[in-house]
């Protein structure tokens, strides 16, 4: 019998990591599990749930370690987005650079910045708890400080910073902040398709089908547990075919191309049991939430 280690018995609470979990082994075999048990339902789930789970380990990870280095960066940030002293304009370039990460952390860093300046400007609702969009008071802060405050017209408010926090969210594989973008992209007259396009249609270029499903579902999860609402209704009232956007009629032509991309995902995306996912991860300290 394997003894099981836990965070606590490391002096580590569990809510610092998010998705870093106890190590533990399951008593079956590993390759009874994965011979005998396994079938093409599993696998599509496992490999699409793994990447969503390695990448989420990744980013928390990050933003549990490199603390030091990521407040001055979100302290930066704020300095920048600053428009009574003009630095907003002028310091479009070095925003760019903080979010453009080329290191070998990439994405996941960059997300870890976002979540820690959300927490750092915004507040979090649980001030013990952990640093999670689920957690954070405004997640949509630093995407607000972005936009062109001069128009009305949600189009009009897409810029290089909302471009590069998009990419973020599809090359971290962040659903979280897919739906504050989702989200934020309808704020204002008509809606910011550039952003909807670039997350639930293009993201599939980034990933394969597994883990795009997933990815898609997840946001999908997600969109309702952030705003209370269902991504289908949101999708039928932004791109409604009535002149009120109350979808009434449904939705147009775009809007209908979205709802099958949600359809499909959720037709080809699979749960499993979580002891044979666990048996293959586990021991990473990588578990499925």
């Amino acid at each position: 019998m394997v003894e099981k280690v836990s965070l606590e018995s490391l002096g580590l609470k569990n809510s610092q990591y998010g998705n870093l979990t106890s190590l533990n082994q399951n008593s079956q075999d590993l390759l009874s599990v994965f011979g005998r048990n396994m079938n093409p339902r599993h696998l599509k789930a496992f490999m699409g749930q793994s990447q969503i789970n390695l990448n989420c380990y990744e980013t928390g990870d990050i933003l549990h370690c490199d603390l030091n280095t990521l407040m001055p960066m979100a302290e930066t940030l704020h300095e920048n987005r600053c428009w009574i002293t003009g630095r907003k304009i002028f310091g479009r370039d070095r925003v760019l650079k903080l979010l453009n990460n080329d290191s070998p952390s990439g994405a996941h860093k960059s997300l870890a910045l976002y979540k820690l300046y959300c927490a750092k400007y915004g507040g979090l609702k649980d001030k013990n708890g952990s640093i999670d969009f689920h957690n954070l008071k405004d997640p949509g802060l630093l995407i607000k400080q972005s936009k062109d405050f001069w128009t009305l017209h949600a189009a009009g408010t897409h810029n290089k910073t909302i471009d590069k926090l998009t990419d973020i969210a599809v090359n971290a594989y962040s659903p979280e902040l897919a739906v504050v973008l989702i989200r934020e992209s309808g704020n204002g007259v008509n809606i910011n398709d550039k952003i909807v396009k670039k997350l639930l249609l293009d993201s599939n270029k980034n990933m394969d089908e597994n883990a795009y499903n997933k990815f898609i579902t997840e946001i999908d999860t997600a969109y309702k547990e952030l705003t209370g609402k269902s991504l289908d209704k949101f999708i039928k009232e932004e791109y409604s075919k009535d002149p009120f956007g109350l979808g009434w009629f449904g939705a147009n032509k775009q809007g209908n191309e979205y709802l099958s991309i949600l359809d499909n995902a959720r037709q080809n995306t699979h749960g499993m049991n979580n002891n044979i996912f666990s048996l293959g991860f586990g021991m990473m300290g990588i578990n499925a939430y």
